[in-house]
């Protein structure tokens, strides 16, 4: 029984762990797509803005 128990706890902290990591891969994730959307979309409206001076 003491076997079983020991085993819960250290798989609900492992569990919290993986979480944690989890997190911080997604938060990573999600900064480079939105560096990624930010630079493209400034990339276009520079584009777009400097069209009617080079006609």
């Amino acid at each position: 029984m003491e076997i079983v128990l020991s085993w819960i706890v250290q798989s609900s902290f492992a569990m919290t762990e993986v979480r944690h990591i989890v997190g911080l891969v997604a938060a990573v994730a999600l900064a480079l797509v939105t560096a990624f959307a930010s630079w493209h979309i400034t990339d276009r409206v520079v584009t777009a803005l400097q069209r009617p001076d080079e006609e």
